[in-house]
């Protein structure tokens, strides 16, 4: 494809790309409730998040293949089955009182929701390369919007009800999604699969990997939140499930006004937006640590800190996945399976590290998240 995507495609892609970040959050505000019921630890239930993060590992491996050898749009179909298939599991799982079934169901919605980061990298790396950095700034806004409303939406339907409610509202949103994919694939008709395997020469590109390492530690920070936030705001800081999801829209303010930003930059000045990042990271990190050990740690502490974090990352991580999938002669599946399946098992890494450190929730968190931001620094340079 040699000419720039179309807004009807930008919007589209827009929604499908964070498929599997909605999926991977939505059911946090749940957390807690969810260990109750099955009568299990926080910190077992957290576990969950490791799942997930696990399923989005191998999935991009599976879907590039589909992409390559059926088509991208039937590849989209099959996610949001899948997606719809783990719902179901994570529903079942009440009345079969089967914690088992939840792994399983999260692990199904995850694997399927990562279809969405894949395709819709995989069509955007089906353009010329000099059409690549604009649609990544553009869809990366919905990074900023959809996960932090579907948490608020989430936290408040578990006022009204138990924690299922949390998977059916899932489910009404992945069958939205599917609707919608039926709606807008004719506008993706020029785009013809190529029947290829899987190419594994990314992975000896030194310009490939590094830019895929650090998003995937951008990504560890990010994930961390997702797995500790509810412990460290329930449990240490006293707020109930719907204050939590009011609270997480913080975050998202400073993911948009990161994405927002990125928008006024280009590749070129990446030097100052890597001076922006480090002051953003170093400032939020040193607030935390500095009030927790004087014991004034504190929501707005937490939050505001957090959205300063978000807002570097969002900053930077659409210049890092350009320079990643702007390497020249690598097929288009196999490069966005590749960026996303290392990406997120770099970032399964801290998340799994985060919950097995003989810490507190805020300790674990403060030093999972140095650790995340000292390697993304050191690689980005």
């Amino acid at each position: 494809m040699t000419t720039p995507l179309t807004t009807k495609q930008l919007l589209f892609l827009s929604f499908l790309i964070v498929l599997g970040a909605v999926n991977s959050c939505a059911y946090t505000p749940a957390l807690p409730d969810m260990a109750h019921f099955f009568q299990r630890s926080l910190q077992k239930t957290q576990l969950l998040i490791v799942t997930s993060l696990l399923a989005h590992c191998l999935a991009p491996l599976i879907f590039a293949a589909l992409a390559n050898y059926f088509s991208r749009f039937k590849s989209v179909y099959i996610g949001l089955a899948i997606c719809l298939l783990g719902d179901s599991f994570c529903l079942l799982a009440k009345p079969l009182h089967n914690f088992y079934f939840m792994i399983l169901g999260i692990f199904l919605i995850s694997f399927g929701g990562n279809m969405g980061m894949t395709m819709s990298l995989t069509l955007i790396k089906d353009q010329a390369i000099q059409f690549i950095e604009k649609p990544l700034k553009l869809t990366a806004l919905s990074f900023a919007i959809l996960p932090g409303l579907m948490i608020t939406l989430c936290a408040a339907l578990l006022n009204l009800s138990q924690w299922p409610i949390v998977f059916i509202a899932l489910g009404l949103y992945h069958l939205l999604l599917l609707l919608s994919t039926i709606q807008f694939a004719h506008l993706f008709e020029n785009i013809k699969p190529q029947i290829k395997l899987l190419s594994f020469k990314p992975l000896t590109q030194r310009k490939f990997l590094l830019p895929v390492m650090t998003a995937g530690c951008l990504s560890g920070m990010t994930y961390t939140f997702s797995a500790l936030s509810p412990n460290i705001a329930m449990h240490m800081l006293g707020i109930s499930s719907f204050a939590f999801g009011l609270w997480s829209n913080t975050p998202s303010l400073g993911m948009l006004a990161g994405s927002l930003l990125a928008l006024n930059f280009s590749l070129k000045a990446l030097s100052k937006i890597k001076l922006i990042f480090i002051t953003c990271i170093s400032f939020a990190l040193a607030c935390m640590t500095i009030t927790f050990l004087l014991g004034t740690f504190s929501p707005v502490i937490f939050f505001f800190s957090i959205a300063l974090i978000f807002f570097g990352i969002q900053l930077l991580f659409p210049f890092i996945a350009t320079l990643s999938l702007s390497v020249k002669g690598n097929e288009a599946a196999s490069s966005s399976a590749w960026m996303t399946s290392i990406h997120f098992l770099t970032a399964s890494q801290f998340v799994n590290l985060a919950n097995h450190l003989p810490f507190t929730a805020v300790t674990s968190f403060l030093l999972v998240n140095t650790l995340c931001a000292a390697l993304a620094i050191f690689m980005i340079y």
